[in-house]
């Protein structure tokens, strides 16, 4: 369920506010960016701080909302892999709605998989590929591909598989 959250959090804060609520000029403001997420934070607002004698002095609620979002996500990652990826960055979430036609795909092959659940062990995104191989979690890193001691994950081949869908349709 948590996992949804990233799709509500891109449709909320990166399209219908920006959409709906504007400036006098009709320009939405950036709400996931100044609202939730903790990179600018980390990148951009503690240098900006911390060189800037006079930014000190203008800080307020948003910042130290920030900040600790900064540091509620650093401490989660440290528990969770990827928690911000997972549940709530929407860059995560257009990726996701990607992988059914990524260019880097994968297949399991039925004939040499033994059920083992190794594959499915060693995912950090909880993606089972014996399940779903292209699921929208998955991010390719490749670690049930190595993990599998019968070689039953593969990579798709584009050609390979225009061939098929070719055949497909014969």
């Amino acid at each position: 369920l948590l996992r949804k959250m990233k799709y509500v959090i891109l449709a909320v804060f990166v399209i219908l506010l920006p959409m709906f609520v504007v400036d006098i000029l009709g320009q939405g403001l950036p709400y996931f960016c100044k609202l939730i997420c903790p990179a600018g934070t980390l990148e951009g607002g503690m240098p900006l701080v911390l060189m800037n004698q006079s930014m000190r002095s203008a800080l307020g609620g948003l910042y130290a909302w920030k900040n600790l979002l900064l540091v509620l996500t650093i401490v989660v990652s440290i528990l969770i892999y990827r928690p911000f990826c997972k549940y709530i960055c929407p860059l995560g979430a257009i990726y996701s709605v990607f992988n059914p036609i990524s260019v880097f795909r994968y297949k399991v092959d039925q004939e040499k998989c033994t059920g083992c659940g190794v594959c499915a062990k060693v995912c950090k995104m909880q993606v089972n590929p014996v399940k779903n191989a292209n699921s929208l979690e998955c991010i390719r890193c490749g670690l049930c591909k190595k993990s599998c001691p019968v070689h039953a994950i593969g990579e798709v081949k584009l050609k390979d598989e225009g061939v098929r869908h070719q055949a497909e349709k014969v």
